[in-house]
Parts: structure tokens; sequence; C-alpha cells
């Protein structure tokens, strides 16, 4: 019948994405461990020993659950808890537990997070292009370096993001982000994505970074403001 002849289409078309899926992770794994083998310098710019780099990861995970709370205050406080009007129809909110795949995948990019922290924070320390002096900062390397920022950014993701959605890719890579219809937990919906996507994300701040750097100077601080 049409029913069943759908039915298995459907099927098909979902083992094909899960194979696709299977063969991407794979082959991103294998890059990565290659590029740990060829690159260890890479992953710690600072010549940390393992204490100090769990530490320092530990700490970056405190920093961003903090600033989850104090942007729910800031916003409670602000908005006096005004929700938007998807959340008061009094239709229950779909709501998405953490599967196993979702804690991998925040687990991944928490990793990818502090290596990106100090990659940022050396290119910031030892960059000759990067001013760190007070009396350096101006409107130029301040404002105009954070205008210069947001534009590139979103010049960046804004394509890349549409490229995600693409109906081929789409399965692949960004589907998992969109499980979460409405998110309710700060960053572990916001963060909760393919490492595929985190790495494009930090490619796109780092393009804005060297963009504001090579066209404005921009100072130690903006960047930081930005990040």
């Amino acid at each position: 019948t049409t029913t069943t002849t759908n039915t298995i289409i459907i099927m098909e078309k979902r083992i094909m994405a899960q194979i696709q899926s299977a063969v991407l992770d794979t082959c991103t794994a294998a890059a990565v461990v290659y590029f740990y083998y060829t690159h260890p310098d890479f992953f710690n710019p600072w010549n940390l020993n393992l204490q100090q780099w769990i530490l320092g990861g530990l700490a970056i995970r405190l920093a961003v659950t903090l600033y989850d709370h104090l942007v729910v205050f800031a916003v409670d406080s602000l908005f006096a808890q005004q929700y938007l009007p998807t959340r008061t129809t009094g239709n229950p909110v779909r709501y998405v537990e953490l599967d196993v795949t979702s804690v991998v995948f925040l687990t991944i990019n928490a990793f990818h997070e502090w290596i990106f922290v100090q990659r940022l924070c050396h290119y910031i320390w030892f960059s000759p292009d990067v001013s760190r002096q007070v009396e350096d900062i101006g409107l130029i390397n301040t404002i105009g370096s954070l205008w210069v920022m947001f534009v590139v950014m979103d010049v960046c993701y804004a394509p890349l993001h549409h490229i995600m959605h693409l109906p081929k890719l789409y399965p692949l890579v960004h589907k998992h982000h969109h499980r979460q219809h409405f998110p309710t937990r700060g960053y572990l919906d916001a963060g909760n994505e393919h490492p595929i996507e985190h790495v494009i994300g930090v490619l796109c701040t780092w393009a804005a970074v060297i963009a504001a750097v090579t066209l404005t100077q921009a100072h130690a601080v903006t960047i930081f403001v930005f990040f």
C-alpha cells in the first residue's frame, strides 16, 4: 500500500542519515586525533601541566555557570518575569531532556571552549598587533573595533548558519541543536550543538577578532568585552 511504501522510504532515509552522521563523526574524530598528534601545542599554548590544564577548564565552566545565573537575575530584574508570548498560551512547553549525545557534545564543546580561551588569551598577550596599554585606549580601537567584530561575526556566521539548514546537511549537524524548541537551561541549551557547529562558531569569532585587529587595531580590553 501507499502508506507502507512511504513508511519504508522514511525509514530508509533515516538509516541513510544515521550512516552519513556516523561517517562524518568518525572522520571528524580521526581528524582531531591526527591534529593533536601532529600539533600538540595547539591544545596547550601556555604549556600548562595536567593539573593546571584541568583546573583552568573547571574555572571556565564555573565562570559560565555564574554568567548563566547573572543573566537570569538581570533579565528577571529588568523585565519582571515578562515571559514571551509563546510561554503564556497555556499550552505545555515542549521540554527535551539531555540525552547521552547531548552530554557528549557538551563535554567536547567544553574542552574546545577551554582551548579557544587559552589560544585567545595567548594571542592577546603575545601578538604585537594588540595593545594592552591603558593609555592606548581610544574610540576607534574600542567602539569602532566592537562594530567591526559584530559585523564580521554576523557576515561570517549568517551564511554558514543558512548552509547548516540546507536539507542535505541539516540532519547531520544542526538538527541536534534544535531538538529543544523552547530552551530553558541557559548555556546547557545554547551550547548543546554538534562539535562541528561549535568549531564553526569559534572560527567566526576568530575571524571577527582578526578583522578588528587588522582594521582598527582593537585593544585587548575590547576583545575581552566582545568575547
